[in-house]
């Protein structure tokens, strides 16, 4: 398990880090960059590898705690991210989105219930018909 949340970690990172840094150079080609903007970048890639390399397959894959509690942390840890990463990202973008900061809660967490029930029907069909097929043989 352990093994597994490291890999993850690193590969979500490093991708996310990718991801950011092409981001940052098709929108900002004009703008002059600032050494300390790349740890920013780093940083922000840090933030997504614990969140979606590790926080969210330790919830959903090995521990034992009710879908309804995992869902409240990963859409609350999934808000606290996106507004670190707007603020690393930039300060004045992070002004600008302020205000909406109930209105990002709210749909974050309507967001996270929704896609969990959908998820979960999808992975309750899945066993059924496992079960089926086993019984065929």
């Amino acid at each position: 398990m352990i093994k597994e949340l490291i890999q993850n970690f690193f590969q979500t990172s490093f991708l996310s880090l990718i991801w950011l840094m092409t981001i940052t150079s098709l929108f900002n080609t004009d703008i002059t960059v600032h050494y300390n903007y790349f740890w920013r970048l780093i940083l922000i890639s840090i933030l997504f590898g614990l969140t979606f390399g590790v926080l969210y397959p330790y919830l959903w894959k090995y521990s034992t705690t009710k879908s309804n509690f995992n869902v409240f942390v990963c859409s609350t840890d999934n808000t606290f991210i996106i507004l670190c990463s707007i603020y690393l990202y930039s300060s004045r973008l992070f002004t600008q989105v302020y205000p909406f900061i109930y209105a990002i809660v709210v749909i974050n967490l309507i967001l996270h219930y929704v896609i969990f029930k959908l998820y979960s029907d999808y992975l309750n069909q899945k066993y059924i018909m496992e079960i089926q097929n086993r019984k065929r043989l």
